[in-house]
């Protein structure tokens, strides 16, 4: 039987439920999720797109649990575009992010496309701060009108390397083209990489990552959550 912190005794959970409930509970670096989100919080969970929808709907499943526990007041789901390799400058690329559900998944409520440079200096993207090699850095709404992030994404050995990490959800995945074509830019070198992301991470709201380590064929072979930085270390130490 489960325990839960009321001394409430649940019936015990299947494998892949219980592997994802342990880390939320136990994480690195961080206190449990449902402590780490305060009652009345706002919080925006970035979701890698490129995850097994199943698994991916199994985590948000977890992930909104310990937020309804932790009494969060409202919940955005924002699923996020992958790394590509830079476009042709007139070439089209997915937007880096879309608001699926508020309010806990009560409605579903996309935001609109951008268009143009005039667009994405509007209502959809928001500028948090300066970050050294990216400049102005603006983020999605959702994302820097938080009060709480958490960031569900996958722990694999990627070659886009650093892009494919926790914080690269906030520093690519919901960050306007500027700096998106800044940290590309960056990416050539993994470390400036890494401290062009963390310094992305220091100006957004605070986060909580959840990564799922992914076995061949896409099983769920572990998961690592936490703070973000001890979770890229943790994520790191596993792949290699």
């Amino acid at each position: 039987m489960n325990i839960d912190r009321n001394g409430r005794a649940h019936p015990p959970l299947p494998a892949r439920e219980a592997a994802i409930a342990g880390a939320l509970a136990r994480p690195l670096g961080a206190p449990a999720l449902d402590r780490f989100v305060e009652p009345g919080d706002r919080v925006a969970v970035l979701q890698d797109e490129s995850l097994p929808p199943d698994l991916r709907a199994l985590a948000a499943g977890s992930i909104a649990e310990a937020l309804a526990a932790a009494g969060a007041a409202e919940v955005a789901a924002v699923v996020c575009a992958a790394p590509s390799p830079p476009p042709p400058r007139d070439g089209d690329e997915p937007p880096p992010g879309e608001v699926l559900a508020r309010d806990a998944g009560a409605r579903s409520d996309a935001l609109p496309p951008a268009h143009g440079p005039d667009a994405e200096q509007g209502e959809r993207f928001v500028a948090v701060g300066r970050a050294p090699r990216l400049g102005v850095v603006r983020l999605l709404a959702e994302v820097a009108r938080a009060d709480k992030l958490v960031l569900l994404g996958s722990c694999t050995s990627d070659p886009r390397g650093v892009l494919s990490g926790a914080g690269a959800l906030v520093a690519w995945g919901s960050a306007d083209a500027i700096t998106r074509d800044a940290l590309r830019a960056a990416a050539g070198d993994e470390t400036s990489a890494e401290e062009a992301i963390d310094a992305v991470l220091l100006l957004a709201p605070p986060a909580f990552a959840v990564q799922l380590v992914l076995a061949p064929g896409g099983r769920l072979g572990g998961v690592v959550a936490g703070d973000p930085s001890s979770v890229r270390e943790a994520c790191t130490k596993r792949v290699k």
